[in-house]
């Protein structure tokens, strides 16, 4: 290990892609062509026999999923690295990691404190995974910050800082991953298919009626070595606060939370399909409540799931009714998102040493299993609430019985102590309900999207070149068209969360064989790259209609394009079939929206060589006036089932039902901050209900929730000002 001090050179700035966790955008690393980091390398070893006896370990579910080996140091960047000045007070410090033999590397930040213009990168020698920029924005209040893995043994960490800034970057612990979370180049993530093969895909049929529960379940990397599966829950309030729910065995320290990494949306994107993306990733947590004696803990995330991971608050149950048949959804051995499921109710029980009857033990699976890995997955009943979390059990492929789920009925106020019970943090508003429903916390930017398409739903072909031509006029083809293009108009302006592209054909010659979707911009045609996204072919199927983003959303105004380019490492002249995009036939040239690139540059359609035609792409992107949540869940009135007036109020309110409810119902009124200022119980049956008593509040926006059944829906009123 060199204990060398930094020197100075200069160096020119070079571009290079960008690969990412949370990142917020904000200029793009300079690489190290033409630097010799040699005498810089920090390197660490272990032993072949200590490996292997690591390997070697049975992954039971009531222990942790170890994947890494983590050696604990102490490395401040700027004085062991190597100092680059690349103009006057502006440097880069660069820090090479080495350790022989592993299948990627993962660090933790024990102090990772950046100032404004201040920016960190991570990537492999290659240049294949790069991370960033980190930048302040990414600071946290523990001053760490864990980063995803990185495939290779080899990293290097690109600090860009201002002389005299202050900033600090220290590096507290390296992770050797000896089994291979991203041990190949050509998968996203190592641990895809990684589990045993009676494991069921979330998107088969068996998961066709948990679309939404599932986005409520997440991955977890715990303290760089450890992994596990949590889940998003919900909350009385309606507040939008980022509560998971895991087991205690996987997450219990406060050092354990604040090193969490946790993936949102890992699966495959169909039925025994490739692959996940492993890219939507929030790092840091915090304890909120933790129970040894029942297995579970409950975090607050550091940050909000922005609107592109999909986030989902799953409902809960704590009634303690046994149901009449059970799902878990989780990631058994790391693996993309699975799903089991058991049609008999289960049993309460003791597991082991735990609190008595305090477990729902699954008698046996009738598809699928569960195992390492799967430790903290959520138990829905039958009305998709969850019931439990997965503390251990015996289940395995071939042998699927007696798993053991801690209670939350139980750890619900299990003890006396708020820091190990989840009553007050799921119910701060003291509803005493039993059950709420799950909901989704963009619910009311939805009203805000459009869907863009210049086509006629079901009107769509695919044309495909005469012999001895070959290929398609929308993909791949003798003319050496590879490159495309659909345009639109925000004339309002507003920003794209997501790009959806009909596939017609898919083939792919190599496992690195991908498409690049741009958006871009210019009046006279397609022209300034304003994003991009690489996406393998392998991620698409034909007539498989593909979603993608750009890990964040993309500004536009006015008009502007969807391209994609294909890349084709080798041989696809030889192939007569390749990947292509349905279309749809223009009627006249005003409706023309397609576009082309040649050499010699970009043209409609209608001047395609060989297809000169109008036409327009099946490309849908969706434009979002609003991507920022709120801090009190607005849910849509058309899923309401109360009617509240007046909105604008002076002394009371009316509550009507829009049919015969026959529910009691609570109505809870809070502030904006989140207070809880009045709630009131009324028997159900009433035409009209009257809310009075509330003249006394100051005037301003509230959120009047009202509480029916395990459903809760939110009214925003305004008090007049006196």
């Amino acid at each position: 290990m060199l204990k060398r001090s930094c020197i100075l050179i200069i160096l020119a700035f070079i571009l290079l892609p960008v690969h990412s966790q949370v990142i917020y955008r904000e200029g793009d690393p300079a690489g190290y062509a033409g630097i010799d980091l040699e005498d810089y390398w920090y390197e660490i070893g272990y032993k072949d026999s200590f490996l292997d006896s690591l390997r070697n370990l049975r992954h039971d579910k009531d222990t942790p999923f170890q994947f890494a080996a983590g050696h604990t140091t102490a490395i401040d960047v700027q004085d062991k690295g190597l100092l680059v000045e690349t103009e006057f007070g502006k440097y880069i410090c660069y820090l090479p990691i080495r350790s022989p033999g592993a299948l990627s590397l993962n660090v933790i930040f024990s102090s990772f404190r950046l100032k404004e213009g201040e920016m960190v990168y991570l990537y492999d020698p290659e240049f294949k995974f790069l991370l960033g920029p980190l930048t302040s924005l990414n600071n946290k209040q523990s001053n760490s910050l864990a980063v995803i893995p990185i495939p290779g043994d080899e990293i290097i960490i690109e600090y860009h800082h201002i002389a005299g800034s202050g900033g600090e970057l220290e590096v507290g612990k390296i992770s050797h991953d000896y089994l291979g979370l991203f041990g190949s180049r050509t998968l996203k993530d190592g641990y895809y298919n990684s589990s045993g093969p009676c494991n069921i895909d979330i998107n088969c049929p068996e998961g066709g009626e948990w679309q939404d529960e599932k986005r409520s379940v997440v991955r977890l990397l715990s303290n760089g070595t450890t992994l596990g599966t949590g889940v998003m829950l919900n909350n009385t309030s309606q507040r939008n606060i980022p509560y998971l729910m895991t087991a205690a065995h996987v997450v219990e320290t406060v050092t354990q939370a604040e090193n969490s990494i946790f993936w949102f949306g890992y699966e495959s994107p169909w039925c025994d399909g490739p692959d996940g993306r492993a890219n939507k990733t929030i790092s840091g947590s915090e304890v909120v409540s933790t129970c040894q004696d029942i297995d579970v803990t409950l975090l607050k995330l550091s940050t909000f799931p922005p609107i592109l991971y999909k986030p989902y608050f799953a409902g809960w149950d704590i009634s303690g009714n046994i149901p009449s048949g059970t799902v878990t959804i989780h990631h058994p051995s790391a693996d993309v998102k699975k799903i089991s499921v058991d049609n008999n109710a289960p049993v309460a029980d003791t597991y082991e040493n735990y609190f008595v009857n305090g477990f729902w033990k699954i008698l046996q699976w009738d598809a699928g299993t569960t195992e390492g890995g799967s430790s903290g997955a959520p138990l829905f009943n039958q009305d998709h609430r969850v019931i439990g979390s997965l503390t251990g059990g015996e289940a395995a492929c071939g042998r699927s019985v007696n798993d053991y789920y801690a209670r939350i009925d139980i750890a619900w106020d299990v003890t006396a102590n708020s820091n190990e019970i989840l009553r007050p943090w799921l119910d701060q508003g003291g509803t005493e309900f039993n059950q709420l429903d799950g909901r989704d916390p963009y619910d009311p930017n939805y009203l805000t999207f459009d869907t863009l398409r210049n086509y006629t739903p079901g009107d769509f072909y695919l044309t495909e070149y005469s012999l001895p031509g070959l290929g398609f006029t929308t993909g791949f083809n003798s003319d050496s068209i590879i490159m495309y293009a659909e345009a639109f108009n925000a004339l309002s302006g507003g920003q794209i969360t997501d790009v959806y592209l009909y596939v017609g054909n898919e083939n792919r010659i190599l496992p690195t064989d991908s498409i690049t979707v741009y958006v871009m911009s210019d009046d006279n045609g397609p022209d300034n790259i304003i994003a991009s996204q690489r996406i393998l072919i392998s991620e698409v199927k034909d007539t498989f209609n593909l979603r993608i983003d750009f890990d964040e959303p993309v500004g536009v105004i006015g008009k502007f394009y969807i391209a994609y380019r294909l890349w084709y490492e080798t041989g696809a002249a030889s192939e007569a079939r390749q990947f292509a995009l349905f279309h749809g036939q223009a009627v006249t040239s005003e409706e023309n929206s397609a576009w082309f690139y040649d050499s010699g540059g970009w043209h409609t359609f209608n001047s395609h060589p060989s297809d000169p035609s109008f036409r327009n792409l099946f490309v849908e992107p969706i434009l979002a006036r609003n991507t920022v949540y709120n801090s009190i869940s607005t849910p849509a009135t058309t899923q309401n089932k109360y009617l509240v007036f007046p909105t604008f109020f002076a002394d009371e309110l009316n509550i009507h039902p829009l049919d015969d409810e026959e529910d009691n119902i609570s109505v809870y009124i809070y502030g904006l901050d989140g207070l809880l200022h009045y709630r009131l119980d009324l028997k159900g049956g009433e035409d009209n209900y009257k809310i009075r008593g509330i003249s006394d509040l100051t005037g301003g926006i509230y959120i009047l929730i009202i509480y029916h059944n395990g459903h809760a829906e939110s009214h925003k009123v305004i008090k007049k000002s006196e």
